[in-house]
């Protein structure tokens, strides 16, 4: 896998960071033991290649359009419980920066975490609501999707459309249940508030006229507008194949190979900060990965679980290709092989960041 640096966060993040630096000094032996099933287990994980069975929540605010001359290519869509966005920026990080570990499992699953991280504070930040959705809240999902930042949890419409106009917003009409604000700044954004949901979209990437791009968003989740979910079998699979967890992603291209896509925000070579499918030390052809991660602040230790589905069962990697590159480094890892779809799953804890 090539080397790739991110920015190392504060909390929840920051183990994750802990745990990619520990990575590039970890023996990684890769020991395995083959289960009377087909699973490749390490000790631990589901390996039971049953998937969650729940919709991912990011799925219902995903619609196709959206992503139609977005800087990268294909869809994608990221949910995050904003209790870990919560911890992540209130504790206290080293502030340093780390490599990504040789282990891409949990190199892949640092950088959509931290990318979750600062999509959301970037989608919250830029308007003045962060603390009147803190009172009026609990916020309980942060989604990241379609271009806009969607925060779900239960709201008082009032306090919150009082801290936008006292920030030089200004209400700009209504859609359905959501009464809709501009304001501006170093961008147009608008923002639509209900009791259930606070929906903000700004001008840039894929984004042109930000009050259409939350209009349509709101359509997706009244059915006025066809979700993603419903449109493609493929994505729909890998939406509700691993358990909802704290951080829930999605990268889907129905028409090329995800391992072949460079990241965006790279240098003028291409080396992007963040890792992503292409790191995967994959070379099969796969049509999307969908990704599951518990964290658990007080244990340090941190689950995942990636899914990958792949064109055809002709056109994936073996089971010990996928086995020599993900979870290497787990102190538990299963591997499952189903078909065109295979699951690996590893946890990582304190004895992973002392190796």
């Amino acid at each position: 896998m090539r080397r790739r640096r991110f920015l190392k966060t504060g909390g929840t993040a920051g183990f994750v960071g802990t745990l990619a630096l520990a990575g590039c000094q970890g023996n990684g032996d890769g020991t395995d033991d083959e289960a009377d099933d087909g699973t490749t287990d390490t000790g631990g994980g589901t390996g039971d290649g049953s998937g969650g069975g729940t919709t991912a929540p990011y799925a219902k605010w995903v619609y196709e359009s959206a992503y139609e001359g977005a800087e990268d290519p294909g869809i994608s869509a990221i949910s995050l419980r904003y209790q870990v966005l919560s911890q992540s920026s209130s504790d206290d990080g080293d502030g340093g920066e780390s490599e990504t570990p040789e282990d891409p499992l949990i190199g892949v699953t640092a950088s959509y975490l931290i990318g979750a991280a600062l999509a959301v504070g970037f989608g919250v930040g830029a308007a003045p609501i962060g603390d009147a959705a803190e009172e009026g809240g609990p916020t309980e999902i942060a989604t990241v999707a379609s271009g806009g930042t969607i925060l779900e949890g239960a709201y008082d419409p009032d306090a919150i459309g009082t801290a936008i106009e006292e920030a030089d917003g200004s209400t700009v009409g209504t859609d359905g249940d959501y009464t809709l604000y501009e304001t501006t700044g170093f961008s147009a954004q608008t923002l639509a508030v209900s009791e259930d949901a606070i929906i903000s979209a700004s001008e840039g990437n894929s984004v042109s006229d930000p009050q259409t791009r939350v209009g349509e968003i709101i359509d997706t989740q009244t059915g006025d507008v066809t979700p993603y979910v419903e449109q493609d079998d493929d994505f729909a699979a890998l939406a509700s194949a691993l358990p909802e967890r704290d951080l829930m992603a999605v990268q889907y291209l129905p028409d090329g190979n995800v391992f072949e896509v460079e990241d965006s925000g790279g240098d003028s070579e291409g080396d992007s900060e963040f890792a992503g499918p292409s790191d995967l030390g994959l070379s099969g052809t796969a049509r999307g990965i969908a990704l599951s991660t518990s964290i658990d602040s007080e244990a340090q230790s941190l689950t995942t679980s990636m899914a990958i589905k792949y064109a055809s069962a002709d056109e994936a990697d073996d089971r010990a290709t996928v086995e020599s590159a993900l979870g290497t480094e787990a102190t538990d890892r299963s591997v499952t092989v189903d078909g065109d779809t295979i699951l690996v799953e590893g946890t990582y804890d304190e004895s992973v960041s002392r190796s």
